[in-house]
């Protein structure tokens, strides 16, 4: 299931629900209280996914967006070396229109390498859950 709705003159996607595309998590590092297992910690709705931006995005961006989106060659005025594992929820709308543009094909464009359907899945994967994860947290 995808939600898609208008936030200002960006079109914005989320995955509904990380399990729909398989990879529900369950919180299951809280220890036993005695009385059966502990309630949930208050943050454990925002735990970010367990795959790391170096690990995710890093190597994406690298591979598949930089040559375009980084330092003096900004195509679409868009800089994708701004973007760190702790600026995610301040560049939330940026990862959006990122995650819709990959997920869509629109990204990335012209003669450059193209992702494989599998890594475009996994880092759209990434990036939702990620998007999932930061609105929990507000």
């Amino acid at each position: 299931m995808r939600i898609r709705w208008l936030t200002g003159p960006l079109l914005l996607t989320c995955a509904g629900l990380w399990a729909c595309v398989g990879g529900a998590a369950t919180h299951t590092d809280n220890p036993p209280n005695g009385a059966g297992d502990a309630p949930p910690r208050a943050d454990a709705a925002v735990e970010a996914p367990a795959e790391s931006f170096e690990n995710a995005a890093a190597p994406f961006f690298a591979t598949y967006c930089f040559a375009c989106h980084r330092g003096q060659r900004q195509e679409g005025d868009i800089d994708l070396s701004i973007l760190t594992a702790t600026n995610f929820a301040e560049h939330a709308e940026l990862w959006e229109e990122i995650g819709f543009q990959v997920e869509s094909g629109g990204m990335p464009a012209g003669w450059g390498n193209k992702p494989t359907a599998d890594e475009r899945e996994a880092f759209v994967a990434w990036v939702n859950a990620r998007l999932e994860a930061t609105q929990a947290a507000d």
